[in-house]
């Protein structure tokens, strides 16, 4: 045990409390989970060396637990749902994982390893033009819609053995078992749910037909492995799917039906890819779903995992300590900081970078690319010698003009390599539109977290922080006279330039979100988007009566897939008027006049007007061109994105300066 966890163990002593499961002890009571599918494999499914550095810092996260991200066992490639999903079905997928394996014991000596096996059934198919589902269900879903196809007797007995000869394979890499993936919609899900499994077979029907499936599994993988190596199943506490899916009672009987097939733990998992309500995400507190776990301790007697939305250390201590769950199991907040265990045991809970709950890993799943975290750009670039920040041979000093997200991270980033930094700012707080985003009524909150771990991380690299300050060509020529400059100056809003702009009754949505209310009870709001979209919430939550004006097709088109519908949902349910396809033309005492794409003319009769379209800006940029000796230049001031592009591009410019 480390001396890191010996400290810990005073103020966490229930997190570093070795545990048991099966015949394995567990050296403390986290769990690293399978979380989401990396795409940093090759095509066919084979290890490459982005994932063989991305799997050598999860053996270093300090879990007692670690298992692997999912992989398909079938050489048709029906549980295939990811463009670069993990195969294990046959030896020539042996060699990369024992390579894998062997990196988990050097650095997780004691930890369990473990395989998990994750064939996407009605979401797979990726390469074959159909899904294999227990019935006939169409997607609900457009990033997963092959054609389903009705599984026969055939399948069933061919897919068992295909599961059984993929934890043959697992244990011969080393593996010390395996976790059979049956939540979020997956295959052993499909049977299990009465949403997706219509048959009127063996395996459909009554709850302990549609358990058939996953019974028959648990069975054939434990006569393969043997009685001394762990099967784990991850099983859904609650689907989410209103009506159409099992009650969250029925989730616990297959739960009980799971331990009596000879599982060794349980991981609860919520929700499905195409459940009602979202079950993660920054609008879920910490504690969201806990309330789960209770219900199921009363029910089995092996050993729960958990860990949706659960990424306070507090909490889940306390949850261990009063038997509500056995192990916390970590998802995407390891994604966020891979240290987060060894800061927890150096009782160092500032020094952790949060998880702000925005699913881009997600999102970038869901259209086939290779996972990212908004707030940790070394993540798939572990073994990349440019994303290593070395020290400098010369230090220089460097002045960032602006301290949103890429001005912070630049600064840190330079800091780190031992430059003398300073970072300039007209706001009173660093955080940039950060500051504006805590007013995001569905988890705003999150928003004051990192700001607050930003904060403390300039405070750490001494770095020289100017707030309240507008720089312009004397403060760079005459004061600070820096040899580099990193220009974040973000972006501002665009005032079109139509009659009416000038009047006292219009806003920005910088204005609104920064504590300048609108006038009277009737908003415009022109320009959708996220900015746009997240204005329009809050303002209604104030009361007014709000109008969300998009030159668009819709306001959601260009917000990330795992919020497009959320979002969609919720300007619903505020009753939110929506005009589309179309901009305004003027402003007047009684409100604003659109116009639309076939050139037809409306007055919207409302107070106040706010404006949400952001540009670059740039108003330095001529200066800097000539007045400074190196410039770079990151995020919205380039041009107004996301808030992954402007970190990632923030850390990866202070780390060239």
């Amino acid at each position: 045990m480390s001396d890191e966890q010996v400290f810990g163990r005073d103020h966490f002593p229930h997190i570093f409390k070795p545990g048991k499961i099966g015949g394995f002890t567990i050296p403390n009571r986290v769990k690293h989970a399978a979380c989401s599918i990396s795409n940093y494999n090759s095509v066919q499914g084979f290890i490459t060396d982005r994932e063989f550095y991305r799997d050598q810092m999860i053996g270093r996260t300090g879990s007692g637990i670690i298992t692997n991200q999912g992989a398909y066992p079938d050489p048709k490639g029906e549980g295939k749902g990811y463009w670069r999903q993990l195969a294990l079905y046959d030896e020539r997928f042996v060699p990369g994982l024992t390579r894998v394996c062997q990196s988990y014991r050097k650095d997780a000596l004691n930890s369990l390893v473990l395989f998990q096996i994750t064939h996407c059934g009605r979401y797979g198919g990726l390469d074959c033009g159909y899904t294999m589902q227990p019935s006939v269900v169409p997607q609900k879903l457009p990033h997963f819609g092959a054609p389903p196809r009705e599984m026969t007797m055939d399948d069933i007995k061919r897919t068992i053995a295909d599961h059984t000869n993929c934890a043959r394979l697992a244990v011969q890499a080393g593996f010390d078992g395996v976790e059979l993936t049956c939540f979020q919609g997956y295959l052993l899900a499909n049977f299990n749910s009465r949403f997706t499994n219509r048959r009127t077979d063996e395996y459909g029907g009554s709850l302990e037909k549609r358990a058939r499936f996953m019974v028959e599994m648990i069975q054939q993988v434990r006569k393969t492995i043997g009685p001394h190596l762990v099967i784990g199943i991850r099983l859904s506490g609650s689907e989410l799917l209103g009506d159409q899916g099992n009650t969250d009672e029925e989730c616990i009987e297959l739960g009980k039906i799971a331990e009596d097939a000879g599982i060794d733990y349980i991981s609860i998992v919520i929700g499905w890819h195409e459940s009602e309500e979202g079950a993660l995400g920054r609008h879920h507190n910490s504690d969201r779903w806990l309330y789960m776990c209770e219900n199921w301790k009363k029910a089995v007697k092996v050993p729960l995992t958990f860990g949706p939305c659960l990424q306070d250390p507090y909490v889940a201590d306390q949850a261990i300590r009063d038997g509500v769950m056995d192990y916390w199991e970590i998802c995407r907040p390891f994604l966020a900081d891979p240290q987060r265990v060894h800061q927890i045991g150096k009782n160092d809970i500032a020094g952790i970078r949060p998880c702000i709950g925005d699913l881009m890993c997600l999102a970038k799943g869901l259209v086939q690319q290779p996972y990212i975290c908004t707030l940790n750009p070394i993540l798939g670039h572990e073994g990349e010698e440019e994303y290593q920040t070395r020290p400098a041979v010369r230090k220089k000093t460097v002045m960032v003009i602006g301290a949103g997200p890429a001005g912070i991270q630049a600064a840190l980033a330079a800091a780190k390599k031992g430059h003398y930094v300073s970072m300039y700012d007209q706001r009173s707080r660093i955080g940039g539109q950060l500051l504006s985003a805590l007013k995001d009524q569905r988890g705003g909150w999150t928003y004051e977290e990192l700001v607050q771990y930003y904060e403390e991380q300039l405070r750490r690299q001494e770095i020289d922080v100017h707030l309240g300050v507008t720089v312009d060509e004397k403060l760079v020529k005459n004061v600070v006279h820096p040899e580099v400059v990193v220009l974040c100056s973000g972006s501002k809003i665009e005032l079109p330039s139509i009659p009416g702009i000038d009047r006292k009754d219009v806003y920005t949505t910088f204005d609104v979100m920064e504590g300048n209310p609108p006038t009277g009870d009737r908003v415009s709001v022109i320009h959708g988007g996220k900015v746009g979209i997240v204005t329009a919430l809050y303002l209604s939550t104030l009361g007014k009566n709000v109008t969300l004006i998009h030159e668009g097709e819709r306001p959601v088109e260009k917000v990330p897939a795992t919020w497009r519908w959320r979002y969609g949902q919720w300007l619903k349910q505020h009753g939110i008027r929506i005009i589309n396809k179309s901009k305004p033309i003027s402003i007047d005492d009684k409100g604003i006049t659109i116009v639309a794409n076939d050139g037809k003319q409306e007055l919207i009769e409302c107070d106040s007007t706010v404006f949400a379209r952001r540009v670059a800006n740039q108003d330095l940029l001529d200066f800097l061109d000539w007045g400074c000796d190196v410039l770079f230049i990151a995020g919205d001031a380039i041009r107004p994105r996301y808030l992954h592009v402007a970190i990632h591009e923030g850390f990866r410019t202070g780390n060239r300066v």
